[in-house]
Order: C-alpha cells, then sequence, then structure tokens
C-alpha cells in the first residue's frame, strides 16, 4: 500500500470518527444513582515510551553500532479530548510528544589511542491521532476498565550527532570527524489502547494504561537509502482526567 494511500484511507477513517461529535455536539445523558453527566473530557498522560526497532533501519545500525532502539526508552506525555458519543463510547482527540536519547559507538572500531568513538542517537515523536474509546460497564461507574483504537499522523525526527569514522574506498577507518545526520518525516499509524479509569471526585478521576503504537516511514534526507524506520512502541502511562 503506498504512502498516499495509507494517508487518505487514515484521513478518512479520522473524519469518519469525528463527525458525529462535531455535528451534534456534546450529548447529555440522564444522571444515574453513582453517575454524573459526561460529555466532554480532558485528561493528561504520562509515561514511558519503549521504541520496538522492528525495522532495516534499525536492523542495520545493531551491527554497526552499540544500543538498539529500545535504548531510546524515555518519559512521554499526551493531552487527550474525549468527546460523548454515548454512555458507553467516547470519540478521543490526542496530540503528544516523546523524544528519546542515548550513546552509541562503533562496535568493531575504536580511535587511535584505543578509546571508543561515540556520539548520540536521538529519536523524537509528536503523534496527532483520533480514535475510538469503549467502556462496557458504562462511563458513569467508579471503576471504568475501557479500551480503545484508532489513528493519525507520526511526525518523526532521528538524529546522530558525535564522532564518526570516515572509511577510505578499501573500506578501512581513514579520520575521525564530528557530524551531525538527520532524517524527518510524516508517518501514517495507528494505536490500540486498554486501560482503566477510577473516579476520585464527581469531576475528576485518576486512570492508567497501556498503548500500543505502530507506524514506519522510509528514511530520508542524510539517511536516505538507509530503509525504513520503524517507530512503533509501547507505552505505559498514569494520568488526571477533568470532566465536563
Amino acid at each position: 500500500m503506498t504512502k498516499m494511500l495509507r494517508l487518505a484511507l487514515v484521513t478518512a477513517f479520522c473524519v469518519a470518527l469525528a463527525l458525529p461529535a462535531l455535528a451534534d455536539g456534546p450529548r447529555h445523558y440522564p444522571r444515574g444513582k453513582r453517575g454524573y453527566q459526561t460529555q466532554m473530557m480532558t485528561r493528561l498522560r504520562l509515561g514511558l515510551m519503549t521504541p520496538e526497532g522492528d525495522s532495516k533501519f534499525w536492523s542495520d545500525n545493531r551491527h554497526i553500532f552499540s544500543g538498539d532502539a529500545k535504548g531510546l526508552e524515555d518519559a512521554s506525555w499526551a493531552l487527550d479530548f474525549d468527546w460523548a458519543l454515548g454512555p458507553r463510547a467516547s470519540v478521543a482527540f490526542s496530540s503528544g510528544y516523546f523524544k528519546g536519547q542515548q550513546n552509541a559507538h562503533y562496535l568493531d572500531y575504536v580511535d587511535a589511542a584505543g578509546d571508543d568513538v561515540f556520539h548520540v542517537a536521538s529519536l523524537k515523536l509528536a503523534p496527532i491521532t483520533v480514535g475510538l474509546t469503549f467502556y462496557p460497564g458504562g462511563r458513569d461507574r467508579s471503576i471504568n476498565p475501557y479500551v480503545g483504537a484508532g489513528g493519525g499522523f507520526y511526525w518523526w525526527r532521528y538524529r546522530e550527532v558525535g564522532d564518526f569514522i570516515v572509511f577510505d574506498q578499501a573500506g578501512d577507518p581513514d579520520v575521525i570527524e564530528f557530524d551531525a545526520f538527520e532524517s524527518d518525516g510524516i508517518a501514517v499509524g495507528y494505536y490500540t489502547v486498554v486501560g482503566v479509569d477510577l473516579k476520585i471526585a464527581p469531576t475528576m478521576s485518576v486512570f492508567g494504561e497501556a498503548r500500543w503504537t505502530f507506524a514506519e516511514d522510509e528514511m530520508s534526507d542524510q539517511f536516505d537509502g538507509f530503509g525504513t524506520i520503524d517507530l512503533s512502541g509501547k507505552e505505559i502511562s498514569i494520568g488526571l482526567a477533568w470532566r465536563f
């Protein structure tokens, strides 16, 4: 499937999810014995993102440098806006940010003093997604397990900055130079999520969730020809939610 076709399909999917909420506005549901009226909800998520690194680029890197994609594991954050579609479902608009970095060195080469030749590798992700969230027991319970899925656009940037070996025509080490290499893009991807929401006040709750992201893109710019970069990963998050 081409990138343009995937982009068109995800765009159509996002629009289809959002239209019911945007057309009808926030819906007001009867207040039950245990319940509270939930039309909209804002959620702040803080978590730990672990990149998967299952692609040619990451595989080739592992044969040359120390470390791998999982070594880029680091903190992440996101802001969600949920719009109720019914007593058991909502459409979720989300934006987030992740940056992980690690030191890496050549596996088979050292400098003239016998020291490792290091650089810093970093990966940034900034997703914008829309999806559906389902609450099997209803949204008005004190303990609300939920599942969801959606898709969107994942802006990314990968960089390597530091000392690199310049090889001669015979493939032998020549000189070491400080340099920076970068590639970025916008990938089309999707996610699945499972979690539980615990009410701590009539309009406030805490939650914990696990989210799996699936996305990849072609390397370009100074990494042109290096194949695809896997942007997938697992994210474990906790957060606060405000209902209004």
